[in-house]
């Protein structure tokens, strides 16, 4: 029995006697209501109360001591008072302390014991962490704590999922925090340490967003906001730490708005939680904008290494693009020739008449025959006649289509030169009877217009600084050809098609010098067509077969012909970096 009051009391007389003295009765205040804080001003300790001569160093020895007796020689060194709520704080403990601090030698045992404390005038009331969530002792007081820059809701659920709740001793071990939402305010109900610990995390949380304000000089502000969004911070499923809450407007046509900003993208936190059941702290640290008037990109938060990394990556992406004059020269030669050779006679024996008139053999019927550009002879006479009629015609023809247009491409960027015309593709002929009466016929008709009639040309260029332009070059040329009448019911003619002869081409990473000229040829179309009419076996007859035969031939060429050429645009300080 002597050994067990021994081994129990011993520890606690001799830790006493290692503490006497420590106590100051010139010790203003019992309780210190500041939050540890580290040399770190980036670091804050989640400690609260701490007890006076707390930086005291202090050697300390205790085996499977009652944890309500140390307890005690820490009140009595304290000054306090001490009361022990609930059935609950009970336990031993053991521990060696070897220059520890008094302040932090108080906390382990009560994080040990899973114990917590709260301060009423000069009086230290004990209580299970379990019992003080229940406790109304925290909740004694009410404090507003305004929030200036971010949302207070926020603020307040950071506070208590990872501050209150952890069961720190001299915190509460509740949520204590709520928000006045129309002042964006904290309505704190605690302790005097638990408004200073929620003052010193706000003043770390409540920040003023720094706006830094790029100026663009050389691309759209638009394209370089979506560079940043999509590049910097693609917000893909890889990334653990980022979502993008406002995507970025690609595509979109840009919109020229002076003094006003577009909201290019938000990134913010994940909203994530570790199996402690610790939050994080949801707000938007970077916004980014575009203002297209003023010619500026606006970055709103962002740590001071993301707006270096943004800072660098305008340096490197705002850059001058280079530009180059490009002449085109688009040549459309035409080449079309024929011969016709015709023999047409009429033979009338005025009984049955024979007759070859445009390569066809007809008997029994006289054909009157009008003017002929060949030779006509009559032979015999009376009521026998023979009508002869030689026709040898030659046709040639040439045109030449020219167009010159020029224009001024950028690197990058694509360029459409477009000199198609619209043409009737085709007719829809509608015949209707009118209400005045059944023989008033009326023909309606519809016209379709097509567009495509011309050459359209897109160009996507290339330009290097070693003076060569390489192209990408997707040509469409389409010419009419041949139109296809037809006879609606009260026999008028009218367009029922237009056929257009297509010449499409596309060439890929085309490199030409600065100043030098690509020829496009090749681009030939050629026809050629003969009919023969006969009238069988006699037009076969050497010699004499000529007289029972027509020949009509045909050709057609066509050639397109595109010269291109580049110029390199050179401006003042390129010529001087050169």
């Amino acid at each position: 029995m002597i050994n067990k009051l021994k081994n129990q009391f011993l520890p606690a007389i001799m830790a006493s006697l290692m503490l006497s003295g420590l106590y100051c009765s010139d010790v203003s205040a019992a309780i210190e209501k500041i939050p540890y804080m580290s040399d770190n001003a980036n670091t804050t300790e989640l400690r609260g109360m701490k007890i006076p001569n707390g930086n005291t160093k202090v050697t300390l020895s205790f085996r499977d001591t009652d944890v309500k007796q140390i307890l005690r020689m820490f009140a009595d060194k304290a000054g306090l008072n001490i009361v022990f709520q609930g059935s609950d704080v009970s336990g031993t403990v053991t521990m060696d302390l070897v220059d520890t601090t008094l302040s932090d030698a108080f906390d382990y045992v009560m994080e040990a014991s899973n114990l917590t404390f709260f301060i009423r005038k000069n009086t230290m009331i004990i209580m299970s962490v379990a019992g003080a969530k229940k406790s109304s002792f925290s909740k004694d007081n009410m404090r507003i704590i305004p929030i200036k820059y971010v949302d207070a809701s926020s603020v307040a659920q950071f506070l208590n999922s990872n501050i209150f709740t952890l069961g720190k001793p001299g915190l509460s071990s509740g949520e204590i925090a709520v928000t006045d939402p129309s002042d964006n305010a904290i309505l704190l109900f605690g302790s005097e340490a638990d408004y200073a610990m929620a003052k010193t995390i706000i003043a770390k949380l409540d920040k003023k967003p720094v706006i830094t304000t790029y100026k663009i000089n050389h691309v759209t502000p638009k394209e370089m906001a979506t560079l940043i969004c999509d590049s910097l911070f693609p917000a893909t499923s890889s990334d653990a730490g980022l979502s993008k809450i406002a995507g970025t407007f690609t595509g979109a046509a840009e919109s020229l708005s002076i003094g006003a900003g577009t909201l290019a993208c938000k990134i913010a936190n994940k909203t994530a939680s570790s199996s402690s059941g610790l939050a994080s702290f949801n707000s938007i640290p970077i916004t980014i904008m575009y203002n297209t008037g003023l010619g500026t990109i606006n970055l709103i938060g962002g740590s001071k290494d993301q707006i270096q990394m943004i800072n660098e990556f305008i340096t490197l992406h705002d850059k001058k693009q280079p530009q180059a004059i490009l002449e085109l020269l688009l040549l459309s030669l035409n080449e079309q020739g024929s011969q016709e050779f015709s023999n047409n006679w009429v033979f009338d024996n005025g009984t049955f008449p024979v007759s070859f008139v445009d390569g066809t053999l007809k008997l029994g019927k006289i054909f009157f025959m009008g003017p002929n550009a060949g030779r006509r002879q009559d032979f015999g006479t009376g009521t026998r006649k023979l009508y002869d009629a030689i026709t040898w015609a030659e046709s040639t023809g040439k045109a030449r289509v020219l167009q010159k247009p020029k224009i001024v491409i950028t690197n990058g960027a694509e360029s459409v030169i477009d000199m198609t015309q619209d043409y009737v593709e085709k007719v829809d002929s509608n015949i209707s009877t009118g209400t005045i009466s059944a023989t008033n016929t009326i023909v309606e008709r519809t016209y379709t217009i097509a567009k495509d009639q011309g050459l359209k040309m897109t160009l996507l260029p290339f330009i290097s600084r070693d003076g060569y332009v390489t192209l990408n070059i997707k040509a469409d040329y389409a010419n009419p050809y041949k139109t296809e009448t037809l006879k609606d019911e009260l026999g008028q003619s009218y367009t029922a098609a237009t056929l257009l002869e297509r010449r499409n081409f596309t060439l890929n990473s085309v490199r030409v010098k600065n100043g030098e000229t690509l020829i496009i040829g090749g681009l030939i179309y050629e026809s050629e067509t003969q009919n023969v009419t006969k009238i069988p076996i006699l037009g076969d007859i050497p010699g004499l077969g000529v007289f029972f035969r027509n020949t009509t031939s045909e050709k057609k060429k066509n050639e397109l012909v595109v010269l291109i050429t580049p110029r390199i645009l050179e401006d003042t300080e390129d010529v001087i970096d050169l």
